[in-house]
């Protein structure tokens, strides 16, 4: 029990090192994406093509990677809630930087964008580019239902226009077996091939004929020579001798070929290890992760519970207070406003005014901070 808590708390710190690393490199990618404002206060010119954008594409790709697995690791409830707000932002920003990537591609009118170039200057793997569904889109309850909301919206909308709810297989219609040919063209085409192919058999079986022929007659003859002569009991005996160690040789060859085989696919990776003790090192990392999922379903349930009672302790004892504060505020509001209008003893027409006194409020704040740091 002691050596789970300690692997936890582990996994708590690396995941909590990551994403502070993640907001550190998103502060550097908001200076970045500054630069070509500074330039332009400087006066001076910013190249604002299709590499600068490439570069801000595969960076947030890679510091979206890292946020996703941090939300979906990390046990804590609040922590989990703002890697949300700052992953669906990132998601956002790089679906912005695609379509920048695609206006700017060498290859104009094409939306298949090629990244080859760009990797291989940052001496980055291709998989550095591949896109990954966010696993909340599943796991969340909130997501799950935004996405069945939609798909509601989807099947509306499709009906309105009465288009099919199908997706469309993106195959071509055309009819793979329409050659244009007619029926006596393809009777004629079919019969040159198989007048080939018996002609070939012919070929085949004359020229095992012979063989068999030739082999029959060697034979005789050294039948016929061993008939003349004593029977050699040595000679046959260094003949079986031969052969067995021919066959022996043959079987050790193809034990050395497929153990050579087998050790060049576990180099390439194409065969897993053997006698390895890190072999179910990936059956480990499933099973932890579904420990940190349990935990993180067993902490997000505690926090929701908490939220509620908390709320019901509010509307208890605070409720009511609450109320006749806020209630009080709007009765002087409506009583300043007859006094400034006690001519025509006008009833405000809605309470926006009310509200708009507030943002008033806030904005002299701002500027008594501007004065005071000015």
């Amino acid at each position: 029990c002691r050596r789970a808590s300690h692997f936890a708390a582990m996994s708590h710190n690396t995941y909590q090192e990551k994403w502070t690393e993640c907001m550190q490199e998103l502060m550097e990618q908001v200076q970045i994406e500054y630069l070509p404002a500074e330039a332009a206060e400087n006066g001076q010119s910013f190249d604002l093509g299709f590499q600068h954008y490439a570069l801000l594409y595969i960076k947030y790709l890679q510091i979206y990677r890292k946020l996703e697995d941090c939300h979906n690791q990390m046990v804590h409830p609040q922590k989990r809630r703002d890697i949300w707000r700052v992953l669906r932002s990132t998601i956002y920003r790089i679906l912005e930087l695609k379509q920048q990537i695609i206006h700017y591609n060498p290859r104009s009118g094409s939306r298949f964008v090629a990244l080859d170039e760009v990797l291989t200057d940052l001496k980055l793997n291709p998989d550095t580019v591949e896109w990954k569904v966010p696993r909340y889109f599943l796991d969340d309850k909130e997501a799950q239902e935004e996405i069945d909301d939609k798909l509601v919206k989807i099947d509306h909308w499709l009906g309105v226009f009465s288009m099919s709810p199908d997706p469309h297989p993106l195959l071509d219609e055309k009819d793979p077996f329409d050659v244009n040919l007619t029926v006596d063209q393809a009777v004629a085409i079919i019969q040159k091939n198989e007048r080939g192919r018996m002609g070939i058999n012919r070929a085949d079986m004359v020229c095992s004929f012979r063989k068999d022929t030739v082999r029959k007659e060697e034979r005789s003859k050294r039948a016929a020579e061993k008939a003349d002569g004593a029977d050699d009991l040595l000679e046959s005996q260094v003949l079986a001798a031969t052969r067995i160690a021919a066959h022996w040789k043959r079987k050790v060859d193809r034990r050395r070929f497929l153990r050579m085989r087998e050790e060049e696919f576990e180099f390439l990776g194409m065969a897993p290890p053997r006698n390895n003790d890190k072999a179910d090192i990936i059956e480990k990392m499933r099973k932890h992760r579904e420990n940190r999922k349990k935990m993180q379903e067993d902490a997000d349930t505690v926090y929701q519970q908490a939220l509620k009672e908390q709320l019901e302790w509010l509307q208890k004892r605070k409720g009511q207070d609450i109320k006749a504060d806020l209630l009080e505020e709007r009765r002087q509001w409506i009583l300043e406003c007859y006094q400034r209008f006690e001519k025509n003893c006008q009833f405000p027409n809605d309470f926006d005014e009310f509200y708009k006194q507030y943002d008033k409020d806030e904005e002299d704040d701002a500027d008594k901070g501007k004065d005071g740091k000015g």
